[in-house]
């Protein structure tokens, strides 16, 4: 088996695959489409309220293969209808999420909330594209791009009136992010691994056993490294399970797709589940979360 990560397998997929985007649709046609594009709805102000999530929108996922076709189908009605879901995550890595920036352009007209392009942005190009499609933010991912990068991509985006979701996994991905950022998650998915963990999953969820070893929970206690006063995103590895002590450590709302796209009973009552989970969930200070960090932590690796 090989020892490449995924990461590196999308990223020189999508690298390659925005030369040739470049080709077919050039930038200067974008800019013209973006004149023509939905108003901004705002990330940031639709999750500073109650604790929520960003529901996602995908066909399959590497550590977990294909979704339930109806509940992908179901997602945007649902998504739209139920409060708990502040915003909704597109996907559009069509190769290893089977949902394309087209998918997103689609799905613009039926969703009501902000829509954030979930993708591994490497290049301005896919900036402009996001908002020529209708995206309201984009994922920035501290893992796969320099200080530099996330600094000019960032400018970029707040010209074209856009938000960025930025994400780390460790300390040091959190130190290289701007000081103005907004948004700001902490991904608990190994994604710079070894393929191995994403075919193991990949196995027990066609067993039907419902067990996915990519995240690493133990992440979400870098909260406290965070940027003060940014809106803050716990991203996968969410579910009834821990929701409520995420929400109780801090986080702001949590990114949540596999979870809801998977569950046999449907979205909706996915959702409804999620919401039953907080509503017995305690609501702590932020120095009692703090000063809990080891409870917190035991509880959200209960379910890893």
């Amino acid at each position: 088996m090989s020892g490449k990560s995924i990461l590196r397998e999308i990223v020189a997929y999508t690298t390659a695959k925005v030369k040739g985007d470049k080709l077919r649709v050039p930038v200067s046609e974008l800019q013209r489409r973006i004149k023509d594009a939905p108003p901004v709805r705002n990330l940031s102000t639709a999750l500073s309220g109650p604790f929520g999530i960003i529901a996602e929108i995908k066909q399959k996922s590497p550590s977990a293969g294909a979704m339930l076709r109806a509940n992908v189908s179901d997602a945007p009605r649902v998504y739209n209808e139920q409060p708990l879901a502040k915003a909704v995550s597109i996907l559009t890595s069509d190769k290893y999420f089977g949902t394309s920036i087209e998918d997103l352009g689609r799905l613009r007209g039926e969703i009501e909330k902000p829509i954030l392009r979930k993708d591994f942005i490497v290049d301005e190009y896919q900036l402009y594209e996001a908002r020529a499609y209708g995206a309201d933010a984009v994922l920035l991912m501290a893992n796969v791009l320099q200080k530099s990068q996330l600094a000019q991509l960032w400018r970029v985006c707040k010209d074209l009136g856009m938000e960025a979701l930025f994400e780390s996994h460790t300390a040091a991905q959190i130190a290289t992010l701007p000081r103005d950022a907004t948004v700001c998650g902490i991904n608990s998915r190994v994604l710079d691994s070894s393929k191995r963990r994403f075919w193991i999953s990949r196995i027990l969820s066609r067993l039907k056993i419902n067990r996915d070893i990519t995240p690493c929970r133990g992440r979400f206690d870098l909260i406290t490294k965070l940027p003060a006063g940014c809106v803050k995103v716990a991203e996968s590895g969410v579910g009834k399970n821990n929701i409520g002590a995420i929400r109780t450590q801090g986080w702001n709302a949590a990114l949540i797709g596999t979870a809801l796209l998977l569950d046999n009973a449907g979205v909706e009552e996915a959702l409804l589940g999620l919401q039953l989970a907080l509503g017995g969930a305690t609501c702590e200070t932020r120095s009692e979360s703090r000063d809990q960090s080891g409870y917190f932590s035991k509880q959200l690796n209960a379910v890893s």
